[in-house]
């Protein structure tokens, strides 16, 4: 395989977004398509770093752990944008809440870990803007006791989408009001519960996740007060846990929960 050869970083929006390790920069932004990386290799160094960063603002910044995703998230316009995070791991010290429209991926979905330090009393990342997207993220917790949610989400038309969530107390919570999803998802060994939908929200949506020895509380939980949300093509472990649901209107049965997830029927309640 050809590499092009880069300077030692490239910036955009004046804070550096990527070392390149020993001066090459494609096996290390796997996103660069083979025709992109073709039409490039013929080009100049300065083309090169102008196409770069071209790239880049298309498709947005590869950040590294050297970069603090809090600055990366910062460094966004006001209207928000898109990050990719590399490989490798980053140690939350203090909670993240997103005030944009940011999507988070991973360039490397399960190499991409944000783990909490010990007695963080926040989430991980709260996404307080509406449309924002994380994808592909691990989430490990230092101190799987506590019911702090790893990613809290407090806006509408979100999306948390194939992450994983390991070691932690609660997976994710929605806390939003309308059109949330949690999809494609594993939780692994949470202590309190692997998904919770606290409030009045409706219309929220818990698809196609894997509950692994999760929830001596419960998997999966939903308040009083949720409404017309749907739970289907999850797959539980029938060793622990249970699902629960209550009040609200327009929710599917207990045998409606049943037949639409992998699931033994005694660990389904519904007041």
């Amino acid at each position: 395989m050809s590499f092009i050869r880069s300077p030692s970083y490239v910036t955009t929006r004046n804070w550096k977004v990527r070392r390149v390790r020993q001066g090459y920069l494609f096996p290390a932004i796997p996103f660069v398509s083979p025709a992109a990386q073709g039409s490039m290799r013929h080009m100049g160094r300065d083309d090169q770093v102008r196409a770069l960063q071209t790239h880049i603002a298309n498709h947005g910044p590869l950040v590294t752990p050297d970069v603090s995703i809090y600055d990366a998230i910062a460094s966004l316009p006001k209207g928000g944008g898109r990050l990719i995070l590399s490989e490798g791991t980053w140690v939350v010290r203090s909670g993240i809440t997103t005030t944009k429209k940011v999507h988070i991926f991973s360039a490397c979905p399960g190499a991409t870990r944000l783990v909490r330090q010990q007695n963080i009393p926040d989430p991980i990342i709260t996404l307080a803007n509406d449309f924002s997207t994380i994808d592909g993220i691990t989430f490990v917790d230092s101190d799987d006791t506590r019911k702090v949610p790893a990613v809290k989400v407090t806006g509408d038309y979100c999306t948390v989408n194939n992450c994983t969530f390991e070691d932690v107390g609660t997976g994710v919570e929605l806390a939003g009001q309308y059109w949330n999803t949690v999809s494609n998802c594993i939780f692994q060994s949470c202590s309190e519960r692997g998904v919770f939908v606290s409030g009045t929200p409706t219309m929220h949506s818990i698809l196609n996740n894997k509950f692994v020895s999760c929830g001596t509380d419960a998997w999966l939980h939903m308040d009083s007060g949720v409404d017309k949300s749907l739970i289907c093509g999850n797959v539980f472990d029938y060793a622990s846990g249970t699902i629960e649901y209550t009040g609200g209107t327009n929710n599917q049965t207990a045998a409606e929960v049943e037949s639409c997830n992998a699931v033994q029927s005694g660990n389904i309640t519904r007041n």
